[in-house]
């Protein structure tokens, strides 16, 4: 059975939300699961929660450069034998 929302908890709820905190950190601190959340957060209309934790970067570090593919080598064009 689940636990029916408190008012407290849609309060910390909205508050994190705002506060553009992922929604497995919002889990982890009002002690439910993710998806229960996600749910939560878009049956009140609230704006959509960003990635998990998992998925997210730190503002200070750097996105990862992009690996180049080496070219492709083309075969040397046929000759005509004559």
């Amino acid at each position: 059975m689940t636990r029916p929302w408190t008012q407290a908890d849609l309060n910390r709820l909205g508050t994190m939300v705002r506060q553009k905190a992922s929604s497995a950190n919002i889990a982890r601190s009002l002690g439910r699961r993710v998806g229960s959340v996600k749910a939560k957060v878009r049956g009140m209309g609230l704006v959509p929660l960003k990635k998990s934790q998992a998925t997210e970067r730190t503002k200070t570090e750097k996105p990862a450069k992009a690996v180049k593919k080496p070219k492709s080598v083309k075969p040397a064009a046929k000759r005509k034998a004559g």
